[in-house]
């Protein structure tokens, strides 16, 4: 049975679509494809991997402060024991993820570094407050 996808993708160049119906993957079969376990477990990784990275969005989103969308988005990136945090995207991209203006997060970064909380230089970020991020 198939059903028209509520996802529209255009293409910028010839491209080639290759359907694949995971009913086989997903139902048990005794003669299955020895490879039918990897791509199902595969495929859930990738699942998994885009459920968390929509639940941190919303987590981040839901923040009606820019200090608290930093704060819930620092607290998702690794830390090293020295306090470092290496952000995963520049200034621009990060504005665009925490969805506000690019120059509101530099000035919110500004007021922080002046507090004492945090320093930064590049992608770079210092945790000075050990109590930002647990709170």
């Amino acid at each position: 049975m198939s059903e028209d996808s509520p996802i529209q993708i255009d293409a910028l160049t010839e491209t080639e679509v290759l359907y694949l119906d995971f009913d086989p993957l997903l139902l048990q079969q005794e003669n299955g494809c020895p490879y039918r376990m990897r791509v199902t477990a595969n495929l859930l990784r990738e699942m998994g991997k885009g459920a968390l990275f929509l639940n941190q969005k919303m987590r981040i989103l839901a923040q009606n402060r820019l200090r608290n969308r930093i704060k819930v988005y620092l607290q998702g990136l690794p830390i090293a024991s020295n306090g470092e945090i290496r952000l995963e995207m520049g200034r621009g991209e990060m504005a665009d993820y925490l969805c506000v203006d690019r120059s509101a997060l530099s000035r919110e970064l500004g007021r922080m570094q002046k507090e004492g909380i945090l320093t930064y230089q590049g992608q770079v970020v210092h945790i000075l407050d050990s109590e930002f991020l647990s709170a």
